[in-house]
């Protein structure tokens, strides 16, 4: 039996630049100081046995990003959750956490399956409701947004160059809407598969709406923020991976 501390927290504010690297190591020596009994892998180079869900995009901030711990020996979740607050930076904050003693639990990654977002757009001018709704539809309705990505060459074949495939984002996006328009801009609310076969990361899905659109908003900021990350459950429907 494996115990389990699954763990939600929120990154905002200047840590949203923290590298995901850096995120892992912040929460390795948070580990340490509240003297949490965490688990250790075996072998001749051991690391702390935790694992996080999809990795945020720097300059994205969140409330509702996860890991789960292996723990040495069974911890309170409520004295889990406060020792490691006084240790962590304001702008990393745990939110919940669950203690589980199961055999095998489905890894985050596995259950990550719909990602929400609210953008926040700063635009220098007023903006029309209508002509962004009547955008956002144009955009919705199509079948096919073709993006090119780039596939990096591997590390062990140094003579192959890096490829570049097209891939078509938009079986990826299972709802995009108006959350409020604000006199400094919009908030939209955007909702994102995420799968083995590929997500996309929101910034790519706002430029390619933009592109198609022919909006002509004069854009000065990009404010994205992660609201929640979502699992199917067994009547097939969509709910919080930790409530």
């Amino acid at each position: 039996m494996s115990m389990i501390m699954r763990t939600k927290y929120s990154k905002t504010g200047m840590m949203k630049y923290l590298s995901h690297l850096d995120l892992v190591r912040l929460f390795e020596r948070a580990l340490r100081r509240a003297k949490i009994p965490i688990a250790f892998s075996q072998g001749y180079n051991p690391h702390p046995m935790i694992s996080f869900a999809s990795p945020l995009s720097i300059g994205v901030s969140s409330e509702a990003e996860h890991f789960d711990l292996v723990l040495a020996e069974p911890v309170d979740e409520n004295e889990f959750t406060h020792k490691m607050n006084l240790v962590l930076p304001n702008e990393v904050c745990i939110m919940k956490a669950k203690f589980y003693n199961e055999k095998k639990l489905t890894s985050l990654m596995k259950e990550s399956a719909l990602l929400t977002y609210h953008i926040e757009i700063r635009t220098a001018e007023p903006i029309s409701t209508d002509e962004i709704k009547k955008s956002i539809d144009v955009f919705m309705d199509k079948n096919d947004v073709f993006i090119t990505k780039i596939i990096k060459k591997n590390k062990y074949k140094h003579r192959k160059q890096a490829k570049s495939t097209k891939v078509n984002i938009r079986p990826l996006i299972h709802s995009f809407t108006i959350k409020s328009i604000t006199e400094e801009g919009l908030i939209l609310s955007l909702e994102i598969y995420n799968s083995d076969s590929g997500t996309v990361k929101p910034i790519i899905v706002c430029e390619n709406w933009l592109q198609i659109a022919d909006l002509s908003l004069d854009v000065e900021d990009f404010m994205i923020h992660r609201k929640e990350v979502m699992k199917l459950n067994d009547k097939g429907e969509y709910e919080v991976i930790l409530k």
